[in-house]
């Protein structure tokens, strides 16, 4: 937070001429930054800044070389005084406080603090005194007739009476309504029920009454299928007759062929043995 001083920071304000902007936008920016610090960064701060004042004062320094200084390193308590002031002195009276009046501030807060523990063990006692009296004035009050407040007692049991009545009336006729409403849901959670299985009996019976329709709409194309294909089987039948027929004609045929032809070798055969041989002729002859 410590700023370099230049040598035209060391020239102060004149006594007859206020402050100019350059040098309140410097402080303005210092009480920003200042703003910005937490608590023991503060302290650290005003504590340096003291050390460099008493080492100011130390060395003898030219006074016009103090005010530059408490600029670069200002607190908000110098920073107001400038503000108010537009004279050295002043800035100078702001100084002195800020570096030797620390003890003699804490010695007034010690004194204002012996003041008020004195004024307030006064006004304690001052308080102890007035509720005597009320003290004393309590146990008549206790003495009054109890009668009096017998009859006080007995309306406010008969309005508690009443009221516990009434709040009874009430909860019995909440417990009403939320038996009705018990039985309206169970009423309604069986029509519900009752609602699904007939649903589920319609679904059955239609799905049902779809198979039935594809079997009969699949046993009417067969039967189509059937007459059609009846034809061609007629067909097919006559046919395979003719062609067994035709084969037993051939194979008749061809069997009346070979007796014929077994009938012709035998009578062949037959002739044959029947004719005598030449060489038998010639031995008759002979």
């Amino acid at each position: 937070m410590s700023m370099r001083i230049s040598e035209e920071d060391l020239e102060p304000p004149m006594y007859d001429q206020p402050v100019s902007k350059e040098m309140k936008e410097r402080l303005g920016n210092l009480l920003k930054k200042y703003r910005q610090m937490n608590d023991n960064q503060k302290d650290e701060f005003q504590k340096m800044v003291v050390e460099a004042m008493k080492n100011a004062v130390n060395k003898s320094l030219p006074t016009k070389m103090l005010v530059p200084l408490w600029i670069a390193n200002h607190t908000p308590c110098f920073v107001l005084v400038l503000f108010a002031a537009s004279a050295m002195g002043f800035i100078l009276v702001a100084l002195v406080r800020k570096i030797y009046g620390h003890q003699g501030n804490k010695e007034e807060e010690d004194e204002d603090e012996d003041e008020d523990e004195s004024s307030d063990e006064d006004e304690e006692e001052e308080q102890e005194k007035e509720k005597e009296p009320e003290k004393e004035k309590e146990p008549e009050k206790e003495k009054e007739p109890e009668k009096e407040k017998e009859p006080e007692k007995e309306k406010d049991q008969e309005k508690e009476k009443e009221q516990e009545k009434e709040k009874k009336q009430e909860k019995e006729k909440e417990q009403e309504k939320k038996d009705e409403q018990a039985k309206k849901r169970e009423q309604q959670k069986e029509e519900d029920r009752k609602n699904e299985e007939r649903e589920k009996e319609k679904e059955q019976a239609e799905k049902e009454k779809e198979e039935e329709r594809k079997k009969e709409k699949e046993q009417a194309e067969k039967q189509e299928q059937a007459k059609r294909h009846e034809p061609e089987k007629d067909k097919e039948k006559k046919n395979l007759e003719e062609q067994k027929k035709e084969k037993e004609q051939a194979e008749k045929e061809l069997q009346a062929k070979k007796d014929e032809q077994k009938n012709a070798k035998k009578q062949k055969k037959g002739k044959e043995q029947k004719r005598e041989p030449l060489w038998q002729v010639d031995d008759k002859f002979s």
